[in-house]
């Protein structure tokens, strides 16, 4: 497996940045709600879950220091910026008539809260949740390594089912008015599966060779490739025949397991994708910025939709070609309009500097206060 390693760093990151970039564009495809047509059911059923087994990637190493002070980076990597793109998002929000919030109080239990659906910018219950899942994540990974040492990827997909399982049969509660999924840990159970799957398959992508492969192994990735290939294309082009491998069912848990086997699908042939083009750059340099890009996304359409407003310009998004271009251009004003400011001013706060260690942090802590005692 040694020889394996050859595979240059920058082109095997390339194309886990353009896979990012995919991911982050279809968040905001699904947003355009209704407005997307054809594209919404395709993109609503893998974008969140890809984003997920991308992040399993780099999840947890052997190498890592101490629970804690993964904790304490994880928190500082999500959590920080989840409550600073809060603040960022509720300014303009607040000036605007149509998404007026006059109960500050109320926005504030809200984002405390990280409720999916509840808070008042949306797409920001990620982040909470994330910092749940990878924490979750990491402790069970610990444990696993230390009780089942060579078995323990098998006892991390088996508890990633069960608490797949235990997520889906509870997520009709979670979703009545009267309930809530507290900073996304339902969500996090359901989503568990592909963060396992990304961390324990993530050696296997970074070492592919199809020229090492023997031929009935070569055989079976070439079908399945383009079987993935092909399903994907239909969503993404809105043929008729993709309802085929998403049937509909009146039962809930099954449904949700339908639509998640769909998306290991999709996954799979938007990885594929990601490493053809895996050599554009521009595509990867979005990708890069997938942080910023989730937490701008509405401060972006809000904005941009209010500009083009003051010179008589209504955005309809009638068909999937008008939500491609609409969305893209919002990526890219926030990729050149706002994330350069936040990176200059706000590094920290917006999550694009690494966080100190918690030892680094405390240090720093006990120097403040001895001045100030001082």
């Amino acid at each position: 497996m040694a020889e394996t390693l050859q595979i240059p760093t920058k082109v095997r990151y390339d194309w886990i940045d353009v896979l990012k970039f995919f991911g982050i564009w279809a968040v905001y495809i699904s947003h355009t709600g209704d407005g997307a047509v054809v594209l919404h059911p395709v993109v609503h059923t893998f974008c969140v879950e890809l984003f997920f087994f991308i992040s399993g990637f780099f999840a947890c190493k052997k190498s890592d220091a101490g629970f804690r002070d993964f904790v304490f980076r994880r928190f500082c990597q999500l959590i920080i910026p989840y409550a600073f793109f809060l603040v960022l998002y509720f300014i303009p929000m607040s000036l605007d008539t149509q998404m007026y919030h006059p109960n500050f109080p109320k926005c504030l239990l809200q984002g405390i809260l990280g409720m999916r659906d509840r808070i008042f910018a949306a797409s920001l219950w990620f982040f909470p949740c994330l910092f749940v899942l990878s924490v979750l994540y990491s402790a069970l990974y610990r444990f696993a390594s230390r009780r089942f040492a060579n078995h323990a990827n098998r006892f991390l997909i088996a508890v990633s089912i069960l608490l797949y399982i235990a997520g889906t049969l509870t997520q009709p509660i979670v979703l009545q008015e009267n309930a809530g999924d507290l900073w996304g840990v339902n969500a996090a159970c359901r989503y568990m599966i592909f963060f396992a799957s990304g961390h324990i398959l993530f050696p296997f992508f970074r070492e592919f060779r199809f020229a090492a492969l023997k031929p009935g192994a070569k055989v079976f990735f070439l079908l399945t490739a383009a079987a993935a290939l092909s399903i994907t294309l239909m969503g993404v082009t809105g043929s008729e025949h993709y309802h085929w491998f998403y049937p509909q069912t009146s039962v809930f848990f099954w449904h949700q397991v339908i639509a998640t086997l769909n998306a290991i699908v999709l996954i799979y042939g938007f990885i594929l994708i990601s490493v053809a083009l895996g050599k554009i750059r521009f595509l990867a340099d979005l990708g890069r910025a997938t942080l910023i890009l989730c937490g701008t996304e509405q401060l972006v359409v809000l904005l941009l939709t209010s500009l083009l407003s003051v010179i008589g310009v209504s955005v309809t998004l009638t068909t999937p070609l008008m939500v491609l271009l609409w969305t893209f251009l919002c990526l890219c004003v926030s990729y050149f309009g706002i994330a350069p400011v936040l990176r200059n001013y706000f590094p920290r706060l917006s999550g694009v500097t690494p966080p100190p260690s918690y030892q680094e942090f405390r240090e720093k802590v006990r120097a403040f206060t001895a001045r100030i005692r001082g």
